[in-house]
């Protein structure tokens, strides 16, 4: 059977990087610990462009952190929504559940699953 020549097409659209917008902002991993977990985890910042002037910008909090910037690159549909106004400006955090000395260490079943330490962990750190 024939492959349409417009899925290869398309799947090679898919693959191409997109440009993030010059001016928005991803900061490299920072390190947090937490008390309420009782370890340290790390996370990512995403900051829109232009993110110096404005004031009062939501903040999104993203789990699974580290495979929305790999996988699903979210950066960079966030510049994308955010300068075809379809969103307004947003700050996100890409919080990373893995071990930030050893990332193949991953923690999200324990700390996603009714877990209230991780729920205190979001909420007042």
């Amino acid at each position: 059977m024939l492959e349409h020549p417009m899925k290869k097409i398309l799947f090679c659209l898919l693959l191409i990087p997109y440009a993030a917008n010059a001016d928005s902002t991803l900061t490299d991993n920072i390190r947090i610990s937490s008390d309420p977990l009782g370890y340290d985890l790390q996370y990512r910042v995403y900051l829109p462009d232009g993110y110096q002037s404005l004031e009062n910008l939501p903040v999104m909090y993203v789990t699974d952190g580290q495979g929305y910037i790999r996988r699903g690159r979210m950066p960079v549909v966030l510049d994308r929504l955010i300068r075809a106004e379809r969103i307004e400006p947003v700050i996100a955090v890409f919080v990373d559940p893995r071990d930030p000395d050893n990332n193949d260490i991953n923690r999200r079943n324990q700390q996603f699953f009714c877990n209230p330490g991780y729920f205190s962990f979001l909420t007042t750190s």
